[in-house]
């Protein structure tokens, strides 16, 4: 069986690389119709946390707005049936996940009866809970993967976060009060906006850490998961499919094929891909496979909502020439060290991060240092053993 060291979290990652900026900003591609302003009803969420839009006909992502910042939420999305409502992914707190219910009730009294975890990162499962106490009947699916990972991995990585965590968050309220940035400069206004969003969320956080109770995935699948449901009196066919591994070793898709409809999780996140301990020969061909459906409708793990495949077709040519790049080091002898500084990928800088400093912070501590490491290590495919699960 292979083995897994556990993962350190974004907060914790921003400790040891604390000059990385890790954070999500919208995207030029266009939006879905707006279904609703936000979740200004959600107690204990504030107006502008996220926005409801309706993809099609009874189905709504709730796409994140906080400032860009080192603690994320994740987007989630409802599909409603004639009988009941089917969730992907449940945000990095439960009063995050608690906001997307109070906003689900104004749109259905029906009852959730799944959650998708689609990977085992704390910011899509750890409001999993919540969503059990609204819907004492729902059941949580996943990979088989990621079902172990979130008995193993992800809970060495919340113990990390939580003791970690807050020393990194208080050079960052530090900082805010001296009015300065992690490099040095002066903040900006939406620099200090960043901040104090990673302040508040991982406050909270910690906050409900002495009550948190993990849930586990008590429905997993293999390779494919096939619900069948009926809205409006017609079939309403949702997929969930596992296509090898990518940004973690348990990446679910959602895929509804009448409506052309995919939820990535992270495997597709906008502005720049996350890509550490990520696996980017698999990933390339799980995005060729997601490519293959030709969705109309992309909602990404973080970021707004995507009407063609040109954003997810950038990011696989990028691991494809990362992967091309590295190898090319590796055959000449070059040492990881080496191999960091020789591979730049600077057409892709260009085109991800453009001349934003923000962006480009980010770009060199989320995607490009991490993109080569994991490269350079991961050069087999040798996929995780895959535990048996129920169904």
């Amino acid at each position: 069986m292979t083995r897994v060291a556990p993962r350190t979290s974004r907060i914790v990652r921003a400790a040891a690389l604390i000059s990385a900026m890790a954070f999500v900003a919208p995207t030029t591609a266009p939006r879905v119709a707006l279904y609703a302003q936000s979740a200004q009803s959600a107690q204990g969420v504030a107006p502008d946390s996220f926005v409801v839009q309706r993809i099609a006909d009874g189905m709504y992502a709730f796409v994140r707005r906080e400032p860009p910042a080192m603690a994320l939420n994740s987007n989630s999305v409802a599909i409603v049936t004639d009988s009941d409502v089917i969730v992907v992914d449940a945000e990095f707190t439960a009063a995050a996940a608690r906001g997307v219910i109070a906003a689900l009730r104004h749109i259905t009294s029906k009852p959730v009866t799944y959650v998708v975890n689609t990977h085992w990162h704390d910011d899509h499962t750890a409001g999993d809970r919540a969503y059990l106490d609204a819907y004492p009947n729902a059941h949580v699916i996943a990979q088989v993967n990621t079902a172990s990972a979130m008995r193993t991995i992800a809970v060495a990585n919340r113990t990390v976060q939580l003791e970690q965590g807050p020393a990194a968050v208080a050079r960052i309220r530090h900082l805010v009060t001296v009015d300065s940035t992690l490099a040095g400069g002066r903040l900006s206004a939406p620099e200090r906006a960043s901040y104090l969003t990673t302040i508040a969320l991982f406050d909270e956080y910690v906050h409900e850490a002495p009550t948190f109770r993990a849930v586990f995935p008590d429905v997993t699948f293999d390779d494919t998961l096939t619900l069948v449901r009926t809205f409006a009196g017609r079939a309403r066919t949702i997929e969930l499919h596992y296509y090898g591994r990518g940004n973690t070793e348990g990446d679910a898709v959602v895929f509804l094929p009448r409506e052309r409809i995919l939820v990535a999780g992270d495997l597709v996140v906008a502005p720049v891909p996350l890509c550490f301990n990520s696996h980017p020969r698999e990933w390339i061909a799980a995005l060729n496979r997601l490519l293959a459906l030709r969705p109309a409708v992309i909602v990404p793990g973080h970021g707004p909502v995507m009407t063609d495949v040109t954003y997810m077709t950038r990011v696989r040519d990028l691991l494809v020439a990362a992967v091309a790049a590295t190898d090319s080091a590796r055959a000449r002898g070059l040492t990881l060290v080496q191999t960091h500084a020789a591979v730049q990928l600077a057409s892709f800088r260009t085109t991800f991060a453009g001349s934003d400093p923000l962006v480009n912070s980010l770009w060199n501590s989320w995607t490009l240092q991490p993109l080569v490491s994991a490269a350079y290590t991961d050069t087999l495919l040798v996929p995780l053993a895959r535990p048996t699960g129920r169904r």
